[in-house]
């Protein structure tokens, strides 16, 4: 199935199943690549730091990576495979000293930190050199006209809803609105052993605030930003997203612990029956089944306001793919990134990680599939899938944090929304100054 959509990136993907010690060695060491200097068939060693490894099924990185050799006898490439925060952090620790491994895994959050550190290199010129040409790629993002950074697979944010739990507190339907939703929450909470709803809202790992906060309002169509991309989260739509949730997490239907829960916790909880519902990467579809093969589950898109008859969105991340600035063989890497977003190793990419691919091109068959993958690709069709941390905004994962804790004041009672609003915009502003003088 081809993929014609390009997706905005998204956080966090990762279950961490063990503690993964980070590996900070230098790559392709200072003094900046370049492409004229370097031949793509000169030897080279690569480091490719990502978690994807760790999400896929086992093996399949290490296939890919061992035909790519076999294809480029002169070059190696190192798989460097961590948990997605760890990950995140090393990387861009790493890029402040200009040490990141010669290829990265990534995604939109990450995007201006890296920019802003001068980390990684220009693509388009890479791909000039190698005479490739980008229109077959449903997305990258830019700088000044020059990509910087392009999604390999793409994934959506369903909501995943226990059946039995549904059944169970006498709700005979998967919720389409946001009456329905809480009116089944509340009863799963009262009838049940399990609650309604969870949320992960760490101050740690704050990505919870697009994952089970802003969902709620990009899936009636509301937005955060201006029409040329600015921060505007104080205005009517974001603010009946959080009262909404608010009036939830008051009345008893999330799970107890959503103010310090990380998003790893959440695909465990609701493998165990402890959440009706939940908000989660389709790429966790197989960690679940994996984790209850008894379990009697089925995704749907998140509900909306009442009434609302325009587009849902939904919300939306992808693996995505940069390369170092200071890698010494840049030519090199490209031409394993290349090798990546190919038609046919996209396809398995995306197939095998449950999601749908970034060149256009790509033919993914997804008859053998998961039905619920071919019920989450019809979401994606039907939907607009974005993530607006993800845009290419500066300090994205600082701005989430801000959020974050304004979020926590607003649901433990000691601010109201406007006030919520208000002092989030605020920080936004002076963060966003700051990181763009």
């Amino acid at each position: 199935m081809a993929i014609r959509r390009w997706i905005q990136q998204r956080t966090p993907l990762a279950i961490a199943l063990a503690a993964v010690t980070v590996v900070a060695t230098a790559c392709g060491g200072g003094g900046g690549g370049s492409t004229k200097q370097a031949d793509t068939n000169a030897k080279a060693t690569l480091q490719f730091s990502q978690w994807w490894a760790a999400e896929l099924p086992k093996g399949t990185m290490e296939g890919i990576v061992s035909q790519f050799e076999k294809d480029n006898p002169n070059i190696t490439i190192k798989l460097v495979t961590n948990p997605y925060q760890s990950t995140h952090d090393a990387t861009i620790a790493q890029s402040a000293t200009h040490n990141m491994s010669d290829i990265v895994a990534m995604d939109g959050t990450w995007y201006s930190d890296l920019q802003n550190q001068g980390a990684l290199a220009n693509m388009s010129d890479l791909m000039k050199a190698a005479n490739f040409s980008d229109s077959s790629l449903s997305g990258e993002l830019k700088t000044d006209g020059s990509v910087y950074m392009i999604p390999a697979v793409n994934f959506v944010y369903p909501m995943f809803v226990n059946l039995d739990v549904l059944h169970k507190a006498g709700i005979t339907a998967i919720p389409k609105t946001q009456t329905e939703f809480k009116t089944a929450a509340e009863a799963i909470s009262k009838k049940t052993s399990a609650k309604g709803f969870t949320l992960a809202l760490s101050p740690q790992t704050p990505n919870g605030v697009a994952n089970d906060v802003m969902a709620w309002v990009w899936a009636s169509g509301g937005t955060m930003l201006t029409k040329d991309g600015k921060t505007n989260i104080n205005n009517p739509d974001v603010a009946q997203g959080l009262e909404f949730v608010n009036s939830l997490y008051k009345s008893g239907a999330v799970l107890p612990g959503a103010l310090n829960a990380q998003e790893t916790q959440k695909p465990n909880s609701f493998a165990q029956g402890q959440v009706g519902t939940m908000f989660d990467s389709l790429a966790h579809v197989d960690t679940i089944r994996k984790a209850n093969p008894k379990l009697n589950f089925d995704i749907a898109p998140v509900p909306v306001k009442d009434g609302y008859t325009g587009q849902e969105g939904i919300n939306a991340a992808a693996w995505a793919l940069g390369i170092s600035k200071d890698s010494k063989h840049q030519a090199q890497a490209w031409k394993f990134v290349q090798y990546l977003m190919s038609p046919t190793v996209d396809a398995e990419l995306a197939n095998k990680a449950n999601g749908f691919a970034g060149n256009k091109a790509a033919k993914q068959d997804l008859s053998k599939s998961d039905p619920l993958i071919r019920k989450a690709a019809t979401i994606y069709a039907q939907s607009k899938p974005l993530n607006e941390f993800a845009s290419g905004l500066p300090v994205s994962v600082q701005l989430e944090s801000d959020f974050d804790s304004q979020l926590q004041k607003y649901f433990t009672g000691r601010q109201d929304v406007n006030a919520t609003l208000k002092n989030t915009q605020s920080t936004w502003d002076q963060h966003i100054k700051a990181a763009t003088k």
